[in-house]
C-alpha cells in the first residue's frame, strides 16, 4: 500500500501550486522541515501537540460529546465534512490506492481500543455507500467548478508522485549528515576506550 507524502516539503507544495494552482499561497503559512529543526534545535521552540498528552479513548470521547452537545458519530475518522469524506474514502483510494482506514485502525489497535481481528473485519466492509458517494462527488464538482468529464479524465490520468515535482533534499542531507557524525564520533569514542 503506497504511503502519503510529508506535509513539510514547502518546495514541493510551491512547485505543485505554481504548475496547477489558480492563486498564490501568500496567505497560507507554510512550515518547512528545516524551519521545524531551526525552531526546535536552535531557538528551542517546542511545538506542542496537545492531543499527544491526552489519554484519548474514542468511545469515551463520543459518549462525552454526545452528552455535552448531542454529537452523533459520522462513521469514520476525518469524515466530518463532504470534502474530507470524499478525499479520505474516494480520491485517495481510487487515485492513489491509499486506504486511510489502515493507518486509522492501526492507531486503534496500538492504543488497545480495537483488536486486530476486529480491524481486519472492518477493512472487509465497503469503503462507502455508492449512491451516497455519487451525491458527494456531484457536490464537490459543483464547488470546484469541474465537469464530470473533467473529473473522470483526472481520475483516468496516470497518478503523479510528489517526486514528479521539485522536492526538498533537506531530509536526505540531514540523514546523511547524522549517519556521518555517528560514524565519526562513534569511532573516536571507541578509539578513546582502547587507549
Amino acid at each position: 500500500m503506497p504511503k502519503t507524502y510529508g506535509v513539510f516539503d514547502v518546495l514541493n507544495i510551491k512547485d505543485i501550486n505554481k504548475r496547477f494552482g489558480r492563486g498564490k499561497l501568500d496567505k497560507l503559512q507554510l512550515l518547512s522541515y528545516m524551519q521545524r529543526d531551526i525552531d526546535s534545535i536552535i531557538l528551542h521552540i517546542e511545538s506542542l501537540r496537545p492531543l499527544n498528552y491526552i489519554d484519548y479513548n474514542r468511545d469515551r470521547a463520543f459518549k462525552e460529546l454526545n452528552e455535552f452537545c448531542g454529537f452523533e458519530y459520522y462513521g469514520g475518522k476525518h469524515l466530518e465534512n463532504t470534502l474530507t469524506k470524499f478525499i479520505q474514502l474516494y480520491w485517495l483510494y481510487h487515485k492513489f490506492n491509499v486506504d486511510k482506514r489502515t493507518s486509522h485502525l492501526s492507531s486503534m489497535i496500538i492504543s488497545g481500543q480495537l483488536s486486530r481481528d476486529a480491524a481486519i473485519a472492518l477493512l472487509q466492509e465497503p469503503l462507502y455507500d455508492e449512491k451516497e458517494m455519487e451525491k458527494e462527488i456531484d457536490f464537490i464538482l459543483k464547488k470546484l467548478d469541474l465537469s464530470r468529464d473533467e473529473f473522470d479524465q483526472i481520475m483516468k490520468n496516470p497518478s503523479k508522485k510528489h517526486t514528479d515535482y521539485k522536492t526538498s533534499k533537506y531530509n536526505d542531507i540531514k540523514t546523511k549528515l547524522i549517519k556521518t557524525l555517528k560514524i565519526v564520533f562513534g569511532k573516536n569514542r571507541r578509539e578513546e576506550r582502547l587507549v
